[in-house]
């Protein structure tokens, strides 16, 4: 049961982001965003998967604080 709920987060989650993915991407085509009204959309596209990428690089040496399942301590009790 834990493990099909985790399937159905991940499968949410995904979605999410792909659809707001497309939404931003429809947004900066249209130039409706200000940085793509002001200077090519190519510029913010590249500006936004750059942001992206950055703050992947932050969340993930943050990801042994939160989001991880839990760990049997029992393994590390003589370490």
């Amino acid at each position: 049961m834990a493990e099909a709920l985790t399937k159905v987060k991940g499968v949410f989650s995904l979605t999410l982001l792909i659809f707001s993915t497309i939404i931003i991407h429809c947004l900066i085509v249209s130039r409706r965003t200000k940085l793509s009204s002001e200077f090519n959309p190519l510029v913010a596209c590249v500006a936004l998967w750059a942001s992206v990428g950055w703050l992947t690089i932050l969340a993930g040496s943050h990801g042994c604080l939160v989001g991880l399942a839990p760990i049997n301590r029992e393994l590390y009790e003589d370490s």
